[in-house]
């Protein structure tokens, strides 16, 4: 389905053009897809709405704290690669990792990382600071890419995402015109919204930490004594 149909469906489904006595414009379709791309980004509010997962990889530079990965919106995990084994990273908060006393000058193996939202994706920072160039592979969610007119979402999305997005359309739609969304058309895309929770839910793992076992803080003086920050 290219997303021009998309815009279509929406506003006969929005009862803004009726489906039997009018067709969509070409100034409608034009505002439909602006919508649809407002949508779109909206999504990038919250990983919520988007129920793909993505593994993306990147190369370390050494000594090279920050990271900006373009259009990452979300991380559940970050790991990299030496040789032919990956190791697993831990993440700490915001406060934690910058907030922390340690060492600035320091190049090992990498063990805990943080990230944040920035202007069009996300910073990951590392710490040690690589001391070679490790592969470094991000489990997570990105944003939804911005469509035109011609553009075939089939090749991106899958059914019943379209299927939500053209509810979704419809009532943007509406609000556009100023005209009330019909309640039973709602309760649909609030279903359809509540399925998109199901198609991949969060892993709710949990890790326990012994309160007894400060290995588990980060990175200290002493720990640096280990060779390439790894103990037995």
């Amino acid at each position: 389905m290219k997303a021009s149909e998309l815009v279509v469906k929406a506003f006969y489904l929005s009862n803004i053009v009726s489906r039997e006595l009018e067709t969509v414009s070409g100034s409608q379709i034009s505002d439909g897809i602006d919508l649809l791309n407002e949508l779109l980004d909206d999504k990038a509010a919250s990983g919520n709405m988007i129920p793909y997962f993505s593994h993306v990889n990147f190369d370390a530079v050494v000594n090279q704290e920050k990271y900006f990965i373009p259009s990452l919106m979300e991380m559940s995990c970050l790991a990299f690669k030496d040789g032919t084994i990956r190791y697993e990273m831990r993440e700490l908060g915001r406060i934690e990792y910058f907030g922390n006393t340690r060492a600035t000058n320091i190049s090992s193996f990498p063990k805990v990382y943080t990230f944040e939202r920035a202007l069009g994706g996300s910073n990951i920072y590392i710490y040690f600071y690589p001391d070679r160039d490790y592969e470094f592979e991000i489990t997570g969610k990105f944003f939804l890419s911005n469509v035109s007119a011609c553009d075939d979402l089939d090749s991106s999305l899958e059914g019943f995402y379209i299927s939500y997005l053209r509810y979704a359309l419809a009532e943007s739609i509406c609000d556009f015109y100023n005209v009330e969304f019909p309640i039973y058309k709602k309760q649909a895309l609030n279903k359809k919204e509540k399925n998109l929770f199901k198609v991949d839910p969060p892993d709710m793992t949990i890790e326990k930490v012994s309160s007894l076992n400060s290995r588990e803080n980060i990175l200290n003086y002493a720990e640096i004594n280990f060779n390439s920050g790894l103990r037995p």
